[in-house]
């Protein structure tokens, strides 16, 4: 079941991001509890995301498991970290502070980099795998309204202040509205929400989370800055917890619980952790309470699988932001071995940097065709050819592509014979990947100019599929739910990255040739990548 939507099986609990179970008692899963690190959740998430075809979140699922004795290992981190001198502390986060002396030992997170150990890379140690947020300076709130009035001005020259503007659309489905990629008139409360939309998710909170994400996109296309708490309330997407807080906004300029998490050292250290690749919210809640409070202590005395260590140790080059002219140099790069692979193939870079973004944390480019070739070869093919380029230092995960050998047959077998089995071990690919069936590889990439890794995702489409691979992985990830909720509730179509079919039986598979006749298809007017930024 793991396999056939997209996960994969860790072959062991250790290397595992996520346990499931069907058994009940905690005593008798404590008996065969051997990663203790990790999440454990009742087996019927798994069966239920199937059902649902969508990723559900984890919480009524999760089995809490008391595990004080198994934490013995770690009293003198959650010691340092709560009643500790500064001096133990510091000694505590310095320990084996040089990654590079780890690469000699550290294991590569995918078969292709250990039979290509001269293209191993780490970067050098950073601050940031040290940096603790205990006694350290708070955050400065980070906004822009491209308009040059006052943000706390309250002054309406347009009429009645509890009006929606009449030039908005004031609909529930992003989809059918422009969001720029800032909000032109309400920046600073677009970004205090914004931190409360991270604090609900690293709370793992998902409800919340997509509360605060739907007000903020209908913020952020209001096309006039909101000068009442009753304004606010009639605009769709804004319940009444945050028009209570665009009440307080506009009294004092602040959202006072936001305004808090920007010197709060759980939410801060909790926000670092889930930078790193394969670390999710979960993840980086556990190791909070173990005592960890910086990386490299958990690097130092953590379990982890060879995804998330590798994940860890390439955050010093992964968290320096692209600017767009290093993304249009990897883009090159790309363009230039996909000829040599098949002149017939077509590189198209999606993501923040297709929606306008100035500066980019990872770069997505969906490869397919120009005309209908076989593009069952394509994602090794490409991979093997950046590596010999040196270009591609670690593939960090990739999808599996079919049973093609004998060992693929096997360990798919191997994992439809378990499926009925009373423990789960599934990997964090498969919730990072979700339903989406493209063939995909997330690797570490050398940017020559700058000798810095940067994170490339490689998507491979068919000519048939590139349409909707390109609307699916342009994003935002609102704009995304909010065309495929659209699509599902309002015309019945199934819209995903990889197909857009009817939901009356029997399916018929809608045939477009670009993301226009996907707008089309839908009768909704066409949104420029420029404007999905919901």
């Amino acid at each position: 079941m793991i396999q056939r939507n997209g996960g994969e099986l860790a072959q062991t609990q250790r290397s595992a991001d996520l346990l499931l179970t069907s058994l009940k008692s905690s005593s008798r899963i404590k008996r065969h509890l051997k990663n203790r690190q990790v999440p454990i959740a009742d087996i019927r998430w798994l069966k239920d995301c199937v059902k649902e075809k969508e990723l559900l979140p984890l919480d009524k699922y999760s089995i809490p498991v008391d595990d004080v004795s198994s934490r013995s290992t770690h009293d003198t981190s959650s010691t340092d970290s709560q009643g500790g001198s500064g001096d133990d502390k510091q000694s505590h986060a310095n320990k084996g502070n040089d990654i590079n002396k780890q690469s000699h030992t550290s294991k590569d997170s995918s078969n292709e980099n250990k039979r290509d150990s001269d293209n191993y890379y780490l970067p050098k140690s950073s601050d940031i795998l040290t940096k603790e947020f205990a006694n350290a300076e708070p955050d400065v709130l980070s906004y822009e309204d491209t308009d040059s009035s006052n943000d706390e001005s309250n002054s309406n020259d347009d009429g009645d202040s509890d009006d929606i503007d009449p030039n908005y659309n004031n609909t529930r489905y992003e989809c059918l509205r422009p969001t720029p990629l800032r909000s032109k008139h309400n920046g600073k409360l677009v970004a205090y929400l914004r931190l409360l939309e991270k604090a609900r998710e690293l709370e793992t909170n998902d409800k919340s989370a997509l509360a605060y994400r739907h007000a903020i996109s209908a913020i952020k296309a209001y096309p006039r800055k909101i000068q009442s708490e009753d304004e606010a309330g009639k605009i769709k997407g804004i319940g009444s917890k945050i028009k209570e807080l665009t009440r307080i906004y506009l009294e004092t300029g602040k959202v006072p619980e936001a305004e808090a998490l920007l010197s709060d050292e759980e939410f801060r250290t909790l926000d670092l952790f889930n930078k790193c690749f394969g670390v999710g919210p979960a993840t980086g809640k556990a190791w909070w309470d173990m005592g960890y409070r910086t990386l490299q202590q958990v690097l130092d005395h953590g379990t982890l699988s060879n995804t998330v260590r590798l994940g860890i140790q390439l955050l010093p080059d992964f968290i320096i932001p692209m600017k767009r002219s290093d993304v249009e140099e990897l883009i090159d790069i790309v363009e230039t071995q996909a000829a040599s692979v098949n002149d017939q193939l077509l590189v198209t870079p999606v993501g923040g940097y297709r929606r306008g973004k100035q500066q980019s944390g990872d770069l997505d480019i969906v490869i397919s065709s120009k005309q209908e070739i076989d593009m069952s070869d394509i994602l090794l093919s490409m991979i093997d050819r950046l590596k010999s380029q040196g270009y591609i230092k670690h593939v960090l995960w990739k999808s599996r592509i079919g049973p093609s050998t004998k060992q693929d047959r096997l360990h798919k077998q191997r994992a439809a014979d378990t499926d009925d089995n009373e423990d789960q071990v599934i990997s964090k690919s498969f919730r990072r990947s979700g339903f989406d069936e493209l063939p995909k590889a997330f690797t570490c990439f050398m940017q020559p100019s700058t000798g810095i890794s940067r994170q490339v995702d490689l998507i491979i489409a068919s000519f048939e599929e590139y349409p909707t691979a390109v609307l699916g992985w342009t994003g935002s990830r609102q704009f995304e739910r909010s065309i495929r909720d659209y699509a599902k509730k309002e015309k019945n179509i199934k819209l995903s990255s990889h197909q857009m079919i009817t939901r009356s039986m029997p399916e018929r598979r809608i045939s477009v040739t670009n993301e226009k006749d996907i707008f089309d298809a839908l009768d909704i007017p066409f949104i420029s990548p420029q404007n999905r930024n919901c």
